[in-house]
């Protein structure tokens, strides 16, 4: 099997294309937050497909979604967000390998359902590697491509890839013959929370809203929080508390009654109340809420949500060992 360097070259930036991995951790005592995907799973899918190590980096897209020229011959696979993606005019499907030959391009149509698609690559995406991951950390200008998000006239590069040559057009030949159970975006699906450190500040009747309401996701939502609009949430009693630690998923109340739940570049401290936390096995469904799209919470409790976790991980490892397989049949074949 011939195995070479591949490259991708941006014809038109998206709204905000960024190269990230699993994330940075151990240095939040540095005021550095771990960042990373939103979406962990479409990502650990789309690395597992491939045949990819887990931490592999990927391209995360918002829609509009940019444009890509195929430099060399390669194998792709998107998962998350269905934006349509097209090579040369054609749809392709999500969730399955796809052969690219060089002069290929790759663009989305329209956004279908979700807010984020992820785009890897047989054998990762090159990236500076800042403290220990290739994420991009925007604010700080480090990591990914360059500490920014993509422009025009970009090339990204990969490791070793296959360098099959794609025997002509016809979209079957694009195909490898494995892939993965679409997302279910089911914006009628609750999120579900366990009780934050500060719950029990809200008396029952915001309780009784925060549980029973649904509150709309806005619009200037990003990486950093999505705030969320709905009936106001008001605390029993005067409080004040000093800054204390947060993560992906708290969910803060505002002085004027509003939430934001913390996404991945959040601040490492905070000074609102926590009234929840988004369980681990639920932040990329929440992740996938475009602006406009509604939220309802449920409460659930630890056991619950380490189950829900448990049992997602054991999936993917479940696919990342069959994918895995699939590929040594390719290797030996060739």
């Amino acid at each position: 099997m011939l195995l070479h360097r591949m490259s991708l070259t941006v014809i038109k930036p998206g709204i905000l294309d960024t190269i990230q991995d699993a994330g940075r951790y151990g240095y939040r005592g540095w005021g550095i937050n771990p960042g990373g995907v939103m979406d962990r799973e479409a990502f650990q899918i789309a690395n597992s497909l491939l045949g990819n190590r887990a931490s592999a980096a990927v391209l995360e897209m918002h829609y509009p979604a940019p444009k890509l020229r195929c430099n060399d011959g390669l194998v792709i696979a998107i998962t998350g967000a269905d934006f349509v993606p097209q090579v040369n005019g054609t749809s392709v499907p999500l969730f399955r390998p796809i052969v690219l030959a060089a002069g290929d391009m790759l663009s989305f149509s329209r956004p279908r359902n979700g807010r984020l698609s992820y785009m890897a690559i047989k054998g990762g995406i090159g990236a500076v590697d800042w403290m220990g991951s290739r994420s991009t950390h925007i604010k700080l200008g480090q990591g990914g491509y360059h500490g920014r998000a993509l422009r025009k006239g970009d090339e990204l590069f990969s490791g070793l890839c296959l360098a099959e040559k794609v025997p002509d057009n016809k979209l079957l030949d694009r195909l490898l013959p494995w892939y993965a159970a679409p997302d279910q975006f089911s914006p009628e699906e609750p999120i579900l929370v366990l009780p934050g450190k500060e719950w029990g500040l809200l008396g029952p009747a915001a309780q009784d809203i925060f549980l029973g309401s649904s509150f709309i996701v806005q619009q200037y939502s990003d990486r950093m929080g999505f705030t969320l609009e709905g009936e106001a949430l008001h605390i029993s009693d005067n409080y004040s508390l000093v800054s204390a630690p947060v993560q992906y998923g708290t969910v803060q109340l505002l002085p004027k009654g509003q939430m934001v739940v913390l996404m991945a570049d959040h601040q490492t401290t905070g000074g609102y109340p926590r009234i929840a936390q988004v369980i681990a096995a639920h932040r990329g469904l929440l992740a996938q809420r475009p602006a406009g799209a509604s939220v309802r919470f449920r409460m659930t409790d630890i056991v619950t949500a380490e189950r829900l976790w448990t049992e997602r991980q054991a999936y993917l490892r479940q696919l990342q060992a069959g994918c895995l397989i699939k590929w040594t049949e390719i290797q030996h074949k060739n």
